[in-house]
């Protein structure tokens, strides 16, 4: 008998889950949101290159006070476009500012023996005084050797910089010889932890975010209530689970099919720096975030009456999701700090934190990664049994929701 119960009931959560599956897919808002992140990272890499052309093409002027004698002359020489220079004199700095703010100059720059000064309004032409700093001080290191008789091509050698490059570490071979591991790159250390962490933030917002916008409009409608007299209030709402799960599923086989496609030149490289360990737990993460946080959006879908009482209990949840990204810049360049590992434990960042950590070379300890993820089992746990709390009580409910009235509901 009890197994007869059991075999309905999960039949009528698949039968859910395809319902809210195929509502989900079929609509053009998830067709924008599978779109929205690749035409933003299209749009923003085509704009940055769109903008340094027209940059480069505009010509702006700078003058230049040569209190030295001989560095103006080689400085216009070497300048390259779209910059453009002129002779100014020492005293004209009244006039010359009078052009800057009219806007016929860009600026314009005093150079003395020991100084070099940049007149511009904010913070000016940052490439140009870049450029400038290093073109200058190269002009004034040959005068100063000039004029103490020295050959600045013969000294010039000897002034040149030593680079810092980025070296492996060395281990022994197995005859007992020293060598260098294989490099890792700047992709596998930085690029790639970044892209996972973010690309699960993503998944999480378009999958979740939808879902809960259809359970208010279920509710509004009276939807829910036809839905209910058929099945119970937990079967529903894990239906609807699964259905985001299934949801998640497909934008992770879009995306990471997408990214194939863009990288096929580069699937060697990037096939080292993700090995087949970090996607099975970036997977795992994934499902483990989508089933944490969607159950806590569909609970507040099942509890408020329209999006608008639904913006005012988001807030704390919203922050809950962000502040891992806010962190994770510092982890990503401190993988091993102590504010890295505690970070990781903690269960609504864990997801996001430790696949970061686990995809930076030479990854984090097995045990910070199995510990990390059972904490995040138990949180998703408790995290579905209260929103199955909320949502069982909040579907059928009416009036103004409060957290503290969600928390009443949980340990009612």
């Amino acid at each position: 008998m009890q197994g007869g119960y059991a075999r309905h009931a999960m039949k009528k959560i698949v039968a859910i889950a395809a319902r809210e599956y195929a509502a989900a897919v079929k609509t053009k808002a998830f067709v924008i949101s599978v779109l929205l992140l690749p035409v933003m990272l299209g749009l923003t890499v085509g704009l940055r290159r769109a903008t340094d052309r027209l940059a480069k093409q505009q010509v702006r002027t700078f003058a230049v006070i040569d209190n030295v004698g001989d560095i103006y002359q080689p400085f216009a020489t070497a300048t390259p476009t779209p910059w453009k220079l002129e002779l100014a004199r020492a005293g004209d700095e009244v006039t010359l500012s009078q052009r800057v703010r009219a806007g016929a100059l860009a600026g314009f720059i005093t150079i003395d023996p020991t100084k070099l000064t940049l007149h511009s309004l904010g913070a000016g032409d940052l490439s140009f005084r870049g450029y400038a700093e290093k073109e200058l001080n190269h002009l004034l290191r040959d005068h100063r050797l000039r004029a103490a008789g020295l050959d600045f091509e013969t000294i010039e050698p000897l002034l040149a910089t030593v680079p810092l490059t980025k070296g492996a570490l060395v281990r022994l071979d197995a005859n007992g010889k020293p060598i260098l591991e294989p490099p890792t790159s700047d992709l596998a250390s930085l690029g790639v932890p970044l892209a996972l962490s973010i690309i699960m933030f993503m998944i999480v917002i378009v999958s979740a975010i939808p879902m809960m916008q259809g359970v208010i409009e279920e509710k509004q409608l009276r939807i829910a209530e036809v839905l209910l007299a058929s099945v119970r209030p937990f079967e529903l709402m894990t239906g609807k689970l699964l259905g985001m799960f299934a949801i998640s599923a497909t934008l992770i086989a879009i995306y990471a099919g997408g990214a194939l496609i863009v990288s096929a030149p580069y699937l060697q490289t990037i096939g080292q720096s993700i090995p087949a360990t970090t996607i099975g737990w970036f997977i795992l993460f994934q499902i483990l975030a989508v089933l944490m946080f969607g159950s806590m959006y569909i609970a507040i879908g099942a509890s408020c009456s329209d999006m608008r009482q639904a913006q005012a209990l988001l807030l704390p949840l919203n922050l809950l999701i962000m502040l891992p990204l806010l962190l994770l810049g510092n982890v990503v360049e401190h993988p091993d700090s102590a504010l890295a590992r505690w970070a990781s434990f903690v269960p609504t960042a864990a997801p996001f934190l430790t696949i970061a950590r686990i995809a930076m070379p030479p990854g984090i300890p097995l045990w910070e990664t199995i510990l990390s993820a059972l904490i995040v089992v138990l949180t998703t746990m408790l995290f579905v049994w209260a929103a199955g709390r909320i949502f069982r009580i909040g579907m059928m409910a009416g009036g103004s929701i409060n957290w503290m009235t969600l928390l009443r509901w949980i340990v009612k």
